[in-house]
């Protein structure tokens, strides 16, 4: 519901006209019994009839889109309202394990939870993760470094990350 990127209203002009299209499509047989009857003359219909159909409802349609994509109703499940895949997997919020392999090799690790941060988009992507751990040739978690309160990992410094299922003790 939040813009991400300043709209330019030249390239969305038929996006707009086709929605607008679409709105009024719905509300036209409202429209024709309320015209039938003579409704819209009276200004206590009309008002109220133009604030729904203008106002009420594009903002009802775009709440129900994402309402519907984010709850997984979506008929495309592979869609997504997150322009990036970095934004789609990190809004999820599932704690995860991360290996960071950066350019040079140098590997990275951390535990990716409610007390860390991704950076979204429009925004480079940055990654705070809430404790760095030290890592064996395997890329095993071995413990927390001592002293850290945590990485800040850039994306654009890594050549691939990992993310491995964080699994809560007895579960």
């Amino acid at each position: 519901m939040v813009a991400t990127e300043r709209p330019d209203f030249s390239k969305d002009f038929f996006e707009t006209v086709a929605f607008g299209v679409l709105n009024f499509a719905v509300f036209l047989p409202f429209l024709l019994v309320f015209n039938h009857y003579a409704l819209l003359t009276n200004l206590w219909v009309l008002f109220p009839t133009a604030w729904i159909v203008l106002v009420v409802a594009p903002v009802f349609w775009a709440w129900l889109v994402v309402k519907v994509s984010r709850e997984g109703w979506w008929i495309f499940p592979v869609m997504s309202l997150e322009p990036k895949a970095w934004d789609y997997f990190f809004s999820r919020g599932r704690p995860v394990w991360v290996v960071a392999t950066l350019h040079d090799g140098t590997k990275v690790g951390g535990f990716y939870a409610s007390d860390s941060y991704a950076s979204a988009f429009p925004n480079e992507e940055q990654l705070y993760l809430q404790q760095q751990w030290l890592l064996d040739g395997d890329d095993a978690f071995l413990e927390p470094v001592d002293q850290t309160d945590g990485v800040i990992v850039n994306a654009r410094d890594v050549k691939t990350f990992e993310f491995y299922e964080y699994v809560a003790e007895g579960g």
